[in-house]
């Protein structure tokens, strides 16, 4: 974490330039063009508690609060990542309505559906890192394997149901929310029997596609519909349709 220091080029974060690092502008400092800067490589050292302490504290908007937890989830650090999607939804949306202030219901929708999409993402790292051949000595492979395929696939599940009651929330709120689409479609995907490309149809496959395209359809050629789109072909064994997704999604 940085001194704090005004902006190089306005006394505020500009909507329109991209921050890699983090910056959090002190609203309770006597001079409004002060901020934190955060330098991602920085994160991994800094506990979440303390950053959601200083996010509460200057009453950081909801962007800020989902970049900190895209700079913990870059870095790797999916728990802290987590943890601070927990504390934004608790912070900006159940203890803001308790006493009666309000948050937009875009920044709502938005939020659950981070979060959502931030536990798939766990459970995609959970079954990438799922390691048999760590087990300890003197202890059975094969017993100690076992063990953690079933841990593996009751945390899959807890975080797919965990997911899908944030997309519901979500929805709930805001029917027609691209993010929500894509977070459904990402659902479909984690829920689908194997993740071994097959030309085999399914249904998860299939509603998959759908929440895409919903996406596409009312936003146009929006980067994570095109991520999504090109992950389900490349699942369903059709490589050539993945890499024009791919293409289209990085012109």
């Amino acid at each position: 974490m940085v001194a704090q220091t005004p902006l190089p080029t306005s006394t505020t974060p500009d909507s329109n330039t991209t921050f890699q690092s983090l910056c959090i502008p002190l609203t309770q400092s006597s001079t409004p063009s002060e901020f934190v800067e955060i330098f991602p490589e920085e994160i991994p050292s800094i506990p979440p508690s303390t950053l959601t302490t200083l996010l509460t504290d200057e009453e950081a908007s909801i962007p800020i609060w989902t970049h900190a937890a895209l700079l913990y989830m870059t870095n790797k650090r999916e728990t802290e990542s987590m943890e601070v999607l927990e504390s934004a939804l608790k912070v900006l949306v159940e203890e803001v309505q308790e006493v009666g202030g309000s948050v937009g219901n875009e920044e709502k929708v938005r939020l659950l559906t981070s979060k959502g999409i931030a536990y798939l993402t766990q459970q995609l790292q959970q079954s990438s890192g799922n390691d048999p051949s760590s087990a300890g000595d003197g202890m059975d492979p094969s017993n100690n394997s076992n063990n953690d395929s079933t841990n593996n696939a009751e945390t899959i599940q807890i975080n797919q149901r965990t997911a899908d009651d944030l997309f519901t929330r979500a929805t709930q709120i805001d029917q027609v929310f691209p993010m929500t689409w894509i977070g459904q479609g990402l659902l479909n995907l984690a829920q689908s029997p194997s993740n071994t490309p097959s030309t085999q149809p399914n249904k998860y496959h299939k509603r998959a596609r759908q929440f895409f395209q919903f996406a596409l359809s009312d936003r146009g050629q929006i980067l994570p519909a095109l991520l999504g789109l090109a992950l389900l072909s490349y699942h369903q064994a059709d490589y050539p349709a993945s890499i024009k997704f791919y293409s289209d999604a990085i012109r």
